[in-house]
């Protein structure tokens, strides 16, 4: 089972990391679009 779990965590954090970063990007570009909003 931990076997699973760590084969599990190798393949979906680098998915995981790029979800990340690319909600990250867009939460900045919405900031620019948005001044008020902050």
């Amino acid at each position: 089972m931990q076997c699973f779990l760590m084969l599990l965590l190798y393949y979906f954090f680098p998915f995981l990391k790029r979800l990340t970063s690319g909600l990250k990007f867009c939460t900045l570009q919405l900031g620019q679009g948005f001044p008020a909003a902050n």
